[in-house]
């Protein structure tokens, strides 16, 4: 049974490695354990091409820089929001008829992530009237210290609340949130708002995407072609990379270090807690453009 597990592994790592280009399995033991980290070195090889995974990762940090306290401050504004997604394809800003339904579509995620710019280079603080005058070569993003509004009539309560949880149509929030400009004006369009106060803008640099790019279409295509051939466990890797990879786009890492001995005097499971160091606090990639790939999948 042994030998017949390892042979499956080595199988299924033989497979990995023709997806993805990646070799998955090193002097006998996987290099990553989760569908998540395959995805996320797989994501890394197609966007820097390097052998060296820690290599492809030092490239993405260089490309996409933020610090812990950058980092914390989105996390604590609510700007990864999750993916809450209104779909009605007759719906066009006219009296809802038809059934609205909420769903989460994992194509969507892949589509946008595909098509849309990479945001790269440090996130700094502009002027507000900018946001308003928003020049071509960023992308802008937005904290407001409070947000008043309620759903137009005949259009459905689409915003998420992140702090009730819910897609209420009267919402009052008087805690700072953060937005991407296009999200901003996209609830514009819909709700009417009331009161709300811009206390402070960003901009980032917004560059061509080639490697998410391509490894969105790889993925989407192989998991296409499998199927048509009938090849469930093909079907399944393609599936599982793709799904898995614009989640750990946005993976944190900010949690203590817990390691459990044995004290050779007593014999006894010691529990020894470390603080995480701020370098480990980051996220391993980027929270920006985790929820950049959300709010787009969003809104689609």
């Amino acid at each position: 049974p042994t030998e017949t597990l390892y042979n499956c592994i080595k199988k299924y790592s033989e497979t990995l490695e023709t997806v993805t280009g990646e070799k998955f399995l090193q002097d006998g033991a996987p290099a990553a354990m989760t569908a998540g980290g395959i995805a996320k070195r797989a994501l890394l090889c197609e966007m820097y091409g390097n052998d060296d995974y820690r290599a492809n990762l030092r490239a993405f940090k260089k490309d996409h820089p933020i610090n812990a306290a950058t980092d914390l401050y989105f996390k604590y504004t609510h700007l990864m929001r999750g993916g809450t997604c209104w779909i009605n394809n007759d719906y066009k800003r006219q009296e809802i008829i038809a059934p609205v339904f909420k769903i989460d579509r994992n194509s969507n995620y892949t589509a946008e992530a595909a098509e849309m710019p990479d945001l790269c280079g440090e996130i700094r603080e502009t002027d507000i009237n900018e946001y308003f005058h928003p020049l071509k070569e960023y992308e802008y993003i937005c904290t407001v210290d409070g947000i008043k509004m309620h759903a137009r009539a005949g259009v459905p309560a689409f915003y998420f609340n992140p702090i009730t949880g819910k897609n209420p149509r009267f919402i009052n929030i008087e805690e700072k949130l953060t937005f991407f400009k296009q999200e901003l004006d996209r609830i514009a369009e819909l709700y009417e708002i009331e009161y709300v106060n811009i206390t402070a803008v960003f901009r980032i640099v917004k560059r061509e995407n080639k490697g998410i790019k391509r490894y969105a279409e790889k993925m989407y295509n192989g998991k296409n072609e499998a199927k048509y051939a009938d090849e469930p466990a093909l079907y399944a890797v393609y599936k599982s990379l793709n799904v898995c990879a614009w989640g750990k786009l946005a993976q944190r890492a900010d949690f203590p270090t817990v390691i459990h001995r044995i004290d050779k005097k007593t014999g006894a499971i010691v529990t020894i807690t470390r603080p995480c160091e701020e370098e480990e606090a980051r996220p391993a990639l980027s929270i920006i453009l985790g929820a950049y790939i959300t709010m787009r999948a969003r809104l689609s």
